[in-house]
């Protein structure tokens, strides 16, 4: 057993973050990108990272984090702009992104996050349309995507899928697979 009174768990490549029933987040594992957000690039067992956190996500060699108050925070690799705070610029702490968020999710090199109006932001990497903004332009910063009234996110590989407040289901991105269900192996960029 690692831990008790956890209500949120995610994993990463070769990182976990858990975040505990009172609000903290703890984080363990690899931590060269600074993904754990401890201030450091050595590798961790179980470190707290932050308090007052009601939802996290592990990507790749990235972290995000959605505080109690709507404040969305990413710690990380920064390579493809995945943390969305402006720059390409590696972080090792959690730094802030963006308010009025609801929901977050780590992709493979993208973040998406779900804001309280319905609307989604997506910023990283881009080659295959993942960010859903209809270009494969990489977004350093949170981009709009091109969907309204959306409930629920998910980020996967180079894919995004939403869920619309009707229950109607989107997916944009890389499709080589069919893994976003339409029926082809068209990627889409919306």
């Amino acid at each position: 057993q690692i831990f008790s009174d956890v209500q949120a768990i995610s994993a990463g490549a070769r990182h976990s973050i858990f975040l505990r029933k009172n609000g903290d987040v703890y984080a363990v594992g690899e931590n060269l990108f600074g993904q754990l957000g401890v201030g450091s690039m050595f590798e961790h067992g179980p470190t707290k990272v932050l308090s007052d956190v009601q939802a996290i996500s592990a990507g790749f060699h990235h972290s995000i984090f959605l505080k109690n108050n709507g404040d969305a925070y990413a710690t990380g690799e920064n390579e493809f702009g995945q943390l969305g705070d402006g720059t390409v610029r590696q972080r090792r702490g959690p730094t802030k992104v963006l308010s009025d968020v609801t929901a977050i999710s780590a992709g493979f090199h993208h973040s998406i996050f779900l804001k309280k109006n319905g609307d989604v932001y997506a910023t990283g990497a881009n080659w295959a349309g993942q960010l859903g903004d209809g270009t494969v332009v990489q977004r350093l910063s949170p981009t709009k995507v091109l969907l309204s009234d959306v409930q629920a996110i998910s980020g996967g590989s180079w894919f995004s899928i939403f869920l619309k407040k009707n229950g109607d289901v989107y997916a944009t991105g890389s499709n080589f697979a069919g893994q976003l269900g339409d029926g082809t192996v068209v990627d889409r960029l919306s």
